[in-house]
């Protein structure tokens, strides 16, 4: 079961909301999706701010937090996707069911349930390469600056190295197969 919820931060950012509306209208719906997820609906709310709200016109990424269920074995920074019994679980590049990449392990309050980023900055990681793109790996929940090579594997961007430590989320619902 997925639960949006109202947790929006970003220790990183200061001054202005960086929260945008997430349906909007430039806003592209998701299309490369196998399973249906429904994610109801929600408020999500960025906090308390001070002025008469027109600074939240502000161009940076949106932050989309959720709460979902997940399996034990999914650690904070783990890349997750969707499973067919409505769990999220790490993500690989070996099928297109383990590919589809819906963001990436923010917290884990419990051993199942897990907060997800789905899009913005993510300061989770070590060892990035400023400036490099980030696809998803053949190990479970890793993500790597080499796209897959192997025969049968799926190219999965998943974003950009902002830092060593942070990758803006860019996660694309275009597939390429190996042959």
């Amino acid at each position: 079961m997925v639960r949006a919820i109202g947790k929006v931060s970003n220790p990183k950012v200061t001054g202005k909301c960086c929260l945008s509306t997430v349906v909007s209208a430039n806003h592209v719906p998701y299309t490369g999706a196998v399973n249906d997820l429904d994610m109801g609906s929600y408020t999500v709310t960025a906090g308390s701010f001070i002025g008469d709200g027109s600074q939240l016109e502000d161009t940076r990424p949106s932050i989309l937090i959720i709460e979902t269920d997940c399996t034990i074995d999914v650690e904070v920074g783990d890349a997750v996707y969707v499973s067919s019994d409505d769990v999220v679980k790490r993500a690989n590049n070996s099928s297109i069911d383990t590919a589809q990449v819906v963001g990436f392990v923010l917290e884990k309050p419990t051993a199942s349930t897990a907060y997800l980023i789905l899009s913005g900055v993510v300061s989770l990681f070590s060892g990035l390469t400023p400036g490099k793109k980030y696809f998803l790996d053949e190990f479970n929940g890793q993500i790597t600056d080499i796209p897959p090579s192997d025969s049968g594997s799926v190219i999965v961007h998943v974003g950009q190295a902002i830092t060593s430590s942070t990758l803006l989320v860019g996660l694309s619902n275009v597939y390429t197969i190996r042959s």
